[in-house]
């Protein structure tokens, strides 16, 4: 703790501190002076966009040592991959029923930009077209319960945001129950299955957002980069192309079709290459020129497949493993023919003799 944190505990009306952001976390502590045992409730604010939610409930030796009741109000909260847009944003901590603004608020934050190459709804244009397929799919809700539903949608969205994804699950899933299945919310569950790394579960849900609107391009897009992730890279072209068709003149389909176009034909060429060493060779006079032949024809054509695998991003493992096999059958099966080749040689040899 420095020192402007330490003479903050002191003050008549400090209720706490914003101390530093580090690695996507807001780092500070907390206190009710009028109800110790409480823990209060922390949010994050960016302008009024709420990018961060917690409790200051953690130990802290320096809290406790300063008589701050048991020392369990500090707070360590994720911020919303959203503040990862390449701007810097000014975070401002409020704490308590009231939302005392903590000292040491604003702080900046970033620029940081994202290096996640799937592009997520973000959180406002999910709050606009939920409200849009409410109104359109004429669910009978009251105005105050629509804004209800509103504000569920965005909690769900900053819990995905901050990482808190069973949380977030739970979220979508109780929308669904409460509304109805639909592009976005299947989306959103996809996204959510992405952040987890299930591949193949955000293919259902990207499938399951396409069957109920098939013109809702961000299904198309998920479901693309999850099928260039899996190395199946025909359907991620099929869905790109979808995508373009649906929005021709958006950039970032435009852009990810163009890059997967750029990965998947020097692959297609290394495989080709690859498999032209199984072709079996023929026309050569004696088993010792042919094996001479094949390895040097083996030799300079390995060659050329590295350099175009070295140019060809990522690399289906499955797909090498099973030319490697075919390889390595085809080499077995040269040396039995060489062997035989050999042994009939040698049988002429001793006719003619």
């Amino acid at each position: 703790m420095n020192e402007q944190t330490t003479r903050e505990i002191t003050g008549p009306r400090s209720i706490g501190y914003f101390d530093y952001v580090e690695d996507g976390y807001a780092y500070g502590w907390a206190y009710d002076k009028e109800n110790l045992t409480d823990r209060p409730v922390v949010e994050i604010y960016s302008g009024d966009f709420l990018v961060g939610r917690g409790v200051a409930d953690e130990f802290r030796q320096d809290l406790l040592e300063a008589q701050l009741g048991d020392g369990r109000y500090s707070f360590k909260i994720a911020l919303s991959y959203e503040l990862n847009d390449g701007n810097t944003h000014n975070l401002t901590v409020c704490a308590g029923r009231n939302g005392y603004v903590l000292t040491g608020s604003p702080r900046t934050f970033g620029p940081v930009s994202d290096k996640s190459e799937f592009s997520f709804i973000n959180r406002l244009q999910g709050v606009e077209i939920f409200q849009q397929e409410l109104t359109r799919n004429q669910i009978h809700v009251s105005a105050a319960k629509k804004d209800a539903l509103l504000q569920v949608y965005a909690l769900a969205s900053l819990l995905q945001e901050t990482e808190s994804l069973a949380e977030s699950k739970h979220a979508w899933t109780s929308l669904i129950k409460a509304t109805s299945k639909s592009a976005l919310l299947m989306c959103k569950k996809a996204e959510v299955s992405v952040l987890e790394e299930d591949f193949k579960q955000a293919i259902r849900h990207y499938l399951d957002a396409i069957e109920e609107d098939l013109t809702f391009v961000f299904a198309h897009l998920g479901l693309a980069r999850c099928y260039e992730i899996l190395a199946d890279f025909t359907k991620a072209k099929d869905a790109y192309e979808i995508a373009h068709a649906i929005a021709p003149d958006d950039k970032l389909v435009q852009s990810r079709l163009a890059n997967l176009q750029n990965k998947m034909y020097p692959q297609l060429a290394a495989l080709t290459c690859i498999s032209d060493l199984l072709v079996p060779y023929t026309g050569y006079s004696s088993s010792t020129n042919k094996k001479t032949t094949y390895e040097k024809t083996t030799s300079a054509r390995a060659k050329d497949t590295k350099a175009l695998w070295n140019k060809a991003g990522e690399v289906d493992i499955k797909q090498i493993h099973e030319i490697i096999e075919r390889l390595s059958g085809a080499l077995d099966a040269f040396e039995l023919f060489s062997k035989r080749a050999a042994k009939s040689e040698s049988k002429k040899k001793l006719v003619k003799k």
